[in-house]
């Protein structure tokens, strides 16, 4: 199947690092994976464990001041932080927590995730024509993993910094620990109003279009290409049926990113995105009489990658609204509290359905129907999914009654914050399905909708 060569930049966390002195590590690191020779990568390591060490122990001088007012350790400290901390005292619960952080450091030598790189470093260095900036790009990853302890992001320990408490965008979790870390860093250094600003370049470099494809747009389009039914049936919100056989359209997908440099490109290219008699899943004849037609979140994904952004938006700005309203259909039927007791759950029209304001009583229908907005904003559906960052993203679909995309008001959308916007909220909509663990609401396959059984039936 060959290798999946990535989008060659280095890791954007770098750019709130000193230059010099990261060229001056990457040289260290360049040395290690060409000879083996390891005392100078060793030496860099136990240089940035030190400097973990005094980070951690600045984290716990702030909270030790505030429970022993003290900046210096007291005596049996340890023991007093747990005899607090089983009482519930918050402060003395994030020193036991630091205190556990500080226990993984001094990390040992090798470190997996670097060994990990080498052995792709030397297999790389096999293959011919391979770019050079492919190399740079693992050396970055290596130095990722000596920079930052895999736990840093994994724990959000950079929540417990004083600064953090004036970051308003917590929201943004779902991006994952480096994703919320780098938009602190730039509110730290650059202020609140920059954060919506470099949040748009990220998101764009995160569905960056063909020919050249992002590691997370491969991983994305893979999983909706393949995933089916995960373990809570959460893919269920999206494609609402299992997909069969999709081996051959992956393997296409595989060989075109393998050749994107290759003359072999444009034939790929052409291979997995236009129809032909005998090949099918294509998008130029998505509902032919086929097994695997793509569903329609797949569709968008190749539009969006094919630089075909109105066509992607116009699919995603319905599949979004939709993902919604089931979601809330989910929420109601797990906790309850969503709609009145006379609203018809078993269809997906809005118009049998009455929201129960969070005071418990009707919220009323002006037009005949609930909106997205009285829904985010009237219910408790607003405490589940954070209208904040649904505003920030997704402006277009909070008007009191119409889209203007969805009804031609707004012609000037083809372009890929648009659409990469969508596909970040359809992201941040799954990472909700799997937090909140909901199940599928089955009512909701009304009689029409594409299902396993059915596609049996018609064979």
């Amino acid at each position: 199947m060959g290798y999946i060569l990535p989008l060659y930049q280095r890791h954007p966390i770098f750019d709130f690092l000193d230059p010099n002195k990261v060229d001056s590590d990457l040289r260290v690191l360049r040395e290690y994976f060409e000879s083996g020779e390891s005392s100078s990568a060793v030496q860099l390591l136990q240089e940035h464990d030190k400097k973990w060490e005094e980070y951690f122990e600045e984290l716990l001088k702030v909270r030790r001041l505030k429970l022993f007012n003290s900046e210096l350790p007291i005596p049996n400290e340890k023991s007093k932080i747990d005899e607090y901390a089983r009482s519930g005292n918050e402060i003395a619960i994030e020193m036991k927590k630091i205190l556990d952080y500080k226990t993984k450091i001094p990390r040992t030598w090798p470190i997996p995730e670097i060994e990990e790189e080498l052995k792709r470093y030397a297999e790389w260095r096999k293959i011919p024509l391979m770019e050079e900036q492919a190399f740079d790009y693992l050396l970055y990853i290596a130095l990722k993993a000596i920079y930052y302890p895999r736990f840093f992001f994994e724990q959000g320990i950079f929540k417990l910094e004083e600064a953090y408490k004036e970051f308003k965008y917590d929201f943004m979790d779902f991006l994952g620990g480096e994703g919320l870390y780098m938009s602190y860093m730039i509110h730290k250094k650059e202020g609140p109003a920059k954060v919506f600003d470099n949040l748009q370049d990220f998101v764009i470099n995160r569905y960056i279009p063909k020919p050249t494809i992002g590691v997370d747009t491969i991983s994305l389009l893979t999983f909706f290409l393949s995933g089916g039914n995960d373990i809570n049936n959460c893919n269920r919100f999206f494609t609402r049926r299992m997909k069969e056989d999709v081996s051959r359209e992956l393997d296409e997908y595989l060989y075109l990113t393998n050749n994107r440099n290759s003359p072999q490109f444009e034939d790929a290219f052409e291979n997995m995105f236009y129809a032909s008699p005998s090949l099918v899943c294509k998008i130029r004849d998505p509902f032919g009489n086929v097994y695997n037609e793509p569903g329609l979140i797949e569709q968008a994904f190749f539009n969006h990658l094919i630089g075909n952004y109105s066509a992607s938006a116009n699919l995603l700005f319905p599949l979004i609204e939709g993902i919604i309203w089931d979601i809330s259909v989910a929420e109601h039927l797990k906790n309850g509290g969503i709609y009145t007791t006379d609203s018809d759950l078993t269809t997906r029209d809005v118009r049998k359905r009455t929201l129960l304001g969070k005071d418990g009583s009707p919220v009323a229908k002006p037009h005949g129907y609930p909106t997205l907005k009285d829904l985010l904003e009237s219910t408790r559906m607003g405490d589940i999914i954070n209208t904040d960052f649904f505003k920030m993203l997704i402006q277009e679909m909070y008007p009191s009654e119409r889209n203007p995309i969805l009804h031609g008001v707004k012609l000037d959308y083809n372009d890929p914050w648009q659409s990469s916007r969508m596909l970040l909220m359809l992201e941040y909509l799954h990472h909700l399905i799997r937090k909140q663990n909901y199940l599928y609401p089955e009512q909701l396959d009304e009689p029409g909708y594409w299902t396993p059984e059915k596609n049996k039936e018609s064979r």
